[in-house]
């Protein structure tokens, strides 16, 4: 059953200090910034923290493969772990047609602290070919978003095709939620 209540006056809960406690209905709960004294110190065990993991390569210098494992770009740091939560790419200049054709292919790869090897957190690669515009995002499916403390994302980039132009400059990001211990 949900209730309309105004709580005025000042509110405390734990350590949490509150001017005004408005519940909406089928909101039972629910506490918005504005209802959060800016005195209150609120501790970081209950934030998120979003981070955006960059692999990138210069603009006007061929886009090139990884080598090894790829590029390590980020370490999950947090007791409490993290979640991927997006992973996009884009070509500044994804180059001509020729034959054969351009194709850049990316994978975002997770170690598993506990001892597992490297293994995509994609469904599948997803790639950037000349059929994209210059600037145009290319997100990639997630199948794995959970990460522990001491996991590693790694970027893996594959460049094939040498007909016409190469593209140039490229922009890999992963987007992720850190738990806030």
């Amino acid at each position: 059953m949900a209730y309309n209540s105004v709580l005025t006056g000042t509110v405390k809960i734990e350590d949490l200090v509150f001017e005004t406690v408005a519940l909406a209905p089928g909101a039972a709960g629910t506490i918005t910034n504005s209802m959060v004294s800016p005195s209150a110190a609120i501790a970081t065990s209950k934030q998120v923290n979003r981070v955006q993991a960059n692999y990138s390569q210069a603009d006007n210098s061929n886009v090139a493969s990884t080598s090894g494992d790829g590029v390590a770009v980020y370490i999950c740091d947090k007791a409490d772990g993290a979640t991927i939560k997006k992973v996009s790419a884009l070509c500044q200049d994804v180059g001509a047609s020729g034959a054969p054709a351009h194709n850049i292919e990316i994978d975002v790869k997770r170690y598993d602290y506990s001892g597992t090897s490297l293994a995509s957190v994609l469904s599948a690669a997803f790639s950037i070919t000349e059929s994209e515009a210059d600037y145009e995002t290319v997100n990639g499916t997630l199948s794995v978003t959970d990460m522990d403390q001491g996991d590693v994302l790694v970027v893996t980039v594959t460049v094939t095709g040498s007909g016409g132009t190469a593209p140039q400059g490229l922009l890999v990001q992963v987007e992720i939620d850190e738990e806030g211990s």
